[in-house]
C-alpha cells in the first residue's frame, strides 16, 4: 500500500504502533528528558516547502513560521523554549537569497523571544524542506491523554486561518484581500505569535494540553481518541466578527473553525477553578467538557467531522 493511499493520520498511527512494539513510547506533543532535578522538553517539526509555502508568504515568513510551529508545542505544555536549531534541505537550482531569507526569519523569531540559536545544518536535495528542533525547560510532564472528566479552555481566535484556506481553495482570496478578517488570517499564517504569557501561571493543575497547529478539530479528535473519552464542545472559540463574515459570504463557521490549522493556540484541559480564572485573565474561554463515553468530538450534540490539514492540501498543489 502506498503512503498516498493512507493519509497523514494513518501513517502516524502505523509509525506509533511500531514504536510501541519496542519502546515505552507515549504519544505527546513533546518528549521529556530528566537530567538530575531538571526536566527538558524537546520537539522537532519538519516542513516540505512545495507542500507548505503559500503565495502570500515570503521565505522570511517561512523561517519565522517554522520556528513558531516547533516552539508552539512547548508553550502548550507550559515549557519555556530555550534553544532551537534548523536543518535545511536545498535544491541546487535555488537562488542564494532563499536559504538566507529562511534563516533571517528563523533568527527574527529567536531574537524576539530570547531563544538561543543552536546547530544549523544544510544538505542538498531534490526538494526544499526545513526541519526545526527546539529544547526547553519544563516544570513537570503534561500529557496529551485526559485522565478524567474536566473542562476545555482555549482562545477565541479560531476560524481566521480556516477562512484563508477556504477562500484560497475557491480561488477567491484576491477578492477579499483588503477585508480586515482576511488580513488578520493572513497575518496569523505569515507570522504566528505564541502565548508566552501562559508560562507565567501555575500549571500544576493542568490535566492535559495540546496545541492546534493541525486544526482545532484534529487536535480535539486526537485527545478524544487516545483518552477514550467524549469531548462536548458547547461554545465556538471565535469572534462575533468572524461569524458575521461567514454569514455574509456563505461560509460554514463550523467548517473553518474546526478545520483550519496553523493557529498555534494552546488547548488546556483542567478541573481547577483557580487555573480557570488564570486562563480567563489571559483571554482564554471555556468551550466545553470532557466526559465519559465513546471517543468522539461533538458540537451541540452533532459529531464534528474530522478533516484537518489534509482537507486543504489542494491549496498547496
Amino acid at each position: 500500500m502506498k503512503l498516498r493511499d493512507l493519509g497523514e493520520r494513518k501513517i502516524i498511527e502505523n509509525c506509533i504502533t511500531q514504536l510501541l512494539n519496542k519502546y515505552n513510547y507515549e504519544y505527546n506533543d513533546v518528549s521529556y528528558i530528566h537530567i538530575g532535578e531538571k526536566i527538558i522538553a524537546t520537539n522537532v517539526e519538519g516542513y516540505v516547502i512545495e507542500k507548505w509555502k503559500l503565495p502570500f508568504t515570503t521565505w522570511v515568513d517561512c523561517g519565522w513560521r517554522a520556528c513558531a510551529g516547533a516552539c508552539s508545542d512547548l508553550i502548550a505544555k507550559f515549557s519555556k523554549p530555550t534553544g532551537a536549531g534548523i536543518s535545511l534541505d536545498l535544491s541546487s537550482d535555488l537562488e542564494i537569497t532563499v536559504p538566507m531569507d529562511i534563516i533571517r526569519g528563523f533568527l527574527e523569531f529567536l531574537d524576539k523571544y530570547n531563544i538561543k540559536l543552536l546547530k544549523m545544518d544544510t544538505n542538498e536535495s531534490n526538494c526544499t524542506s526545513l526541519t526545526v528542533y527546539v529544547i526547553g525547560i519544563a516544570d513537570r510532564e503534561i500529557p496529551l491523554r485526559v485522565s478524567k472528566e474536566c473542562k476545555v479552555y482555549t482562545k477565541p481566535i479560531f476560524g481566521y486561518t480556516g477562512i484563508i484556506f477556504k477562500l484560497y481553495s475557491r480561488k477567491m482570496l484576491h477578492e477579499f484581500e483588503k477585508d480586515k478578517i482576511v488580513r488578520k488570517g493572513i497575518n496569523m499564517i505569515k507570522r504566528p505569535e505564541l502565548d508566552f504569557k501562559l508560562l507565567e501561571i501555575d500549571n500544576h493543575n493542568v490535566i492535559a494540553s495540546t496545541d492546534s497547529s493541525d486544526g482545532l478539530g484534529a487536535s480535539l479528535w486526537t485527545v478524544a481518541e487516545i483518552s477514550r473519552m467524549r469531548i462536548e464542545i458547547e461554545q465556538l472559540p471565535t469572534s462575533i466578527e468572524l461569524l458575521e463574515f461567514c454569514k455574509q459570504n456563505n461560509i460554514s463557521p463550523i467548517e473553518v473553525i474546526f478545520n483550519g490549522g496553523e493557529e498555534y493556540v494552546p488547548i488546556i484541559f483542567t478541573d481547577d477553578k483557580d487555573l480557570e480564572k488564570s486562563l480567563e485573565d489571559l483571554g482564554y474561554m471555556y468551550v466545553g467538557r470532557v466526559v465519559k463515553g465513546e471517543s468522539s468530538v461533538t458540537y451541540r450534540g452533532s459529531i464534528v467531522i474530522y478533516r484537518g490539514w489534509e482537507y486543504f492540501k489542494s491549496c498547496y498543489t
